[in-house]
């Protein structure tokens, strides 16, 4: 969300690039632990697990370019049965 802001709403003067990359990275990092753990998410719900399907909805929505799916396979899977 806040990539977003920084490269929709800012002016292009004064978008910061590094900052950008480094929220990224963060995305990357909770793309990489989703991964890890989405084997055992089971099939109950929860507002966590609500939380992770809305924010991997969000990526496809606003960065489908980033086709998070290619890399993540056990969090895409876990996704498409929890969609």
């Amino acid at each position: 969300l806040l990539v977003r802001y920084e490269g929709f709403l800012r002016p292009e003067p004064v978008r910061w690039a590094d900052w950008s990359q480094g929220q990224m990275k963060k995305v990357i990092g909770s793309l990489e632990e989703i991964e890890r753990q989405a084997p055992t998410f089971g099939d109950g719900i929860d507002i966590g697990l609500i939380s992770i399907a809305c924010a991997l909805g969000y990526l496809d929505f606003r960065y489908a370019d980033m086709k998070w799916q290619d890399s993540y396979k056990n969090a895409a899977a876990w996704a498409a049965r929890f969609n």
